[in-house]
């Protein structure tokens, strides 16, 4: 049983934006934005592995019961010991460089929850039984509240698997945060991967986004003034045509184009 439409053309625009970086701004009209979104976000997950990326961010125990925060710079090979370096705080003073080989990391390290805050390894040690360990799943940033969403995972859509099965969430009640969500107030500049429902990105440039528009939303039209907004101050993005796209992506954005109309733009 392969996916409807709908949803390969959903899969198609999350790869090709998240994880292959071939469009920067994906705009969606659609009746559930938020199954959408989801299904997006699955077909966008990335399994944090080794050799762990730049950034990358652990605790590291002191002692037994505390843990300090560190994050990853760089693979490195010591006299042939192959290990990673990365920056740590120790005690109040500044952030400083330090190395240990992989075996050490694979003992001792916890992969932490908070992934992609450059400012989080500033804080302050934390208590073993205060820490928060990452799934080693990685999705994208939903803007939105969860309003809407907890419904979508009980949704069939392959071969009698429901979406919550497919993302291995069950609710977003008390959910530690395996899909992030935030408002839009509170985005982090940081933050690079992001899903928006019912709101538009302030900006494109150096950032990777999909933002999916119900077309029953009430402020539908104040939206699409802020996409034209969005357009002018984004130094002329360009928007491509059927033609600029290939393969299965450019059939299924021309076959769905009725009931779900696409917009794709790249950064000047």
């Amino acid at each position: 049983m392969q996916y409807n439409q709908q949803i390969r053309l959903v899969r198609n625009l999350a790869q090709e934006t998240f994880l292959q970086s071939r469009f920067d701004c994906v705009f969606v009209i659609c009746k559930s934005p938020q199954l959408l979104s989801l299904l997006a976000c699955f077909f966008a997950k990335r399994i944090i592995k080794k050799p762990y990326e730049q950034g990358t961010c652990f605790y590291t125990p002191i002692n037994d019961d505390k843990y300090r925060k560190i994050s990853i710079v760089e693979q490195k090979d010591y006299a042939g010991n192959i290990g990673y370096s990365f920056i740590e705080k120790k005690g109040r003073g500044d952030l400083c460089e330090s190395w240990k080989p992989s075996a050490w990391f694979e003992q001792q390290a916890i992969l932490a929850l908070e992934q992609g805050n450059k400012s989080w390894i500033e804080g302050n040690n934390v208590a073993r039984a205060n820490l928060k360990r990452h799934p080693k799943v990685l999705f994208p940033t939903v803007v939105s509240t969860k309003a809407g969403f907890e419904v979508c995972l009980d949704v069939v859509v392959k071969e009698g698997r429901s979406l919550g099965k497919m993302l291995n969430i069950h609710s977003f009640e008390g959910n530690a945060e395996t899909i992030k969500f935030v408002t839009k107030r509170n985005v982090e500049p940081e933050e690079q991967n992001l899903i928006w429902v019912n709101a538009i990105p302030r900006t494109i440039k150096y950032k990777k986004q999909i933002v999916f528009i119900s077309q029953n939303y009430s402020k539908l039209d104040q939206l699409k003034v802020d996409i034209d907004d969005l357009f002018l101050e984004s130094e002329t993005p360009k928007v491509l045509t059927l033609a600029d796209l290939t393969g299965d992506t450019k059939d299924l954005v021309a076959s769905t184009n009725v009931n779900l109309p696409v917009s794709i733009w790249r950064a000047s």
